[in-house]
């Protein structure tokens, strides 16, 4: 039956058993109250989207919250949607629902949270969810920027989940804005239940690499076998098409999207 994304059928992860048994080790590790960060680093095409995909699927299975952003090819330009991405998927909010249901969540999930009653209107006006009952808040960009600083600092030590796992995809794009809010993220799961994982592409850096709770996991190009291996699961081993599977092979150069896509 294979694994669904997005409606498309996926293969088999396939020549990926050390990178994702190394990120089950941080999540053991995380459950214990030692979370980290860390850096999943390859290539476009390469397969650091679909480990992410995977893993996020096995800790969902085993009733671990998973909170999840992408930040898109045009971050820069569109300051802290990364951001507004996380906070939405934390909270649950959907797409076609009431915005008076969601703010009702929110404020539900905020009482269980160590923050400041100066926080709710603050939040729901950056959800997009502000309630028109309620006088608009007049707050400088610097004070609105720290309260929800100091939010994003609250979020690994919530008493709600006992482990979570988050998730930020193509780092190499994110916007400075962003950025400030990943890095302290980073700096506050140290000593918590909340696993903080990145992806990115070579060439990229940021502080929080520079940390003594970052582990890096690299993603190398599949070797020829275990093309070899992805190739039969789509063509089937019949011997017509040894041809066709080797050319396929040399030409993607071990990155799985390419080969999927030549296939």
């Amino acid at each position: 039956s294979g694994v669904f994304r997005s409606g498309r059928r996926l293969s088999p992860l396939t020549g990926r058993t050390g990178q994702f048994s190394a990120l089950v080790l941080e999540l053991e590790n995380t459950m214990k109250g030692d979370g980290h960060v860390v850096g999943v680093v390859g290539e476009a095409g390469i397969g650091k989207s679909r480990l992410c995909f995977e893993f996020a699927e096995s800790c969902r299975q085993r009733g671990i919250r998973v909170t999840e952003a992408r930040v898109l090819a045009h971050g820069r330009a569109t300051p802290l949607q990364p951001v507004l991405e996380l906070m939405r998927d934390y909270f649950g909010i959907r797409a076609k629902e009431a915005a008076e249901v969601s703010r009702r969540r929110i404020l539900e999930r905020l009482a269980a949270l160590p923050v400041s009653e100066q926080l709710s209107p603050i939040l729901l006006e950056f959800l997009g969810l502000a309630d028109p009952q309620r006088a608009a808040i007049k707050l400088d960009p610097k004070t609105r920027k720290t309260q929800l600083l100091d939010f994003v600092r609250t979020l690994p030590h919530a008493p709600r989940d006992p482990t979570t796992v988050v998730i930020v995809e193509d780092l190499h794009w994110i916007d400075a804005a962003s950025e400030e809010f990943v890095e302290a993220l980073a700096d506050a799961v140290v000593g918590t239940t909340t696993l903080l994982v990145v992806n990115f592409r070579p060439g990229f850096t940021a502080p929080l690499m520079q940390r003594s709770h970052y582990r890096q996991i690299n993603m190398p190009a599949l070797p020829p076998a275990q093309a070899a291996i992805l190739l039969q699961e789509h063509f089937g081993s019949d011997s017509s098409l040894a041809l066709l599977s080797r050319n396929i092979i040399e030409r993607a150069q071990g990155h799985p999207f390419f080969l999927e896509e030549l296939i």
